[in-house]
């Protein structure tokens, strides 16, 4: 346990940091199952809405760190990928 006021109020920081990181990337995942079933339904229309908005939280948490730029990228890519793959069969 901390003994300074400098570590205790660490803590408590740590402590509603870390709750906040969990709901945000909580968040993106959710996101990214919905775009997923969206893109298994084959529906084009929400699907592409669907991405942009992947895309901005994905992108938003790349920029505040909490995500690494490159996972970002990968993931971006990846569901970019299997955008163009109904868009191009439907």
């Amino acid at each position: 346990m901390p003994n300074s006021n400098q570590a205790k109020k660490r803590l408590r920081q740590d402590k509603s940091r870390t709750l906040a990181n969990k709901s945000r990337m909580s968040r993106i995942r959710t996101e990214i199952k919905t775009f997923s079933s969206l893109v298994g339904e084959k529906n084009v229309e929400a699907a592409t809405k669907q991405f942009a908005l992947v895309t901005q939280l994905v992108d938003k948490a790349a920029k505040t760190n909490l995500v690494h730029k490159n996972w970002a990228a990968r993931n971006k890519s990846k569901l970019a990928a299997r955008l163009n793959t109904i868009q191009a069969s439907g």
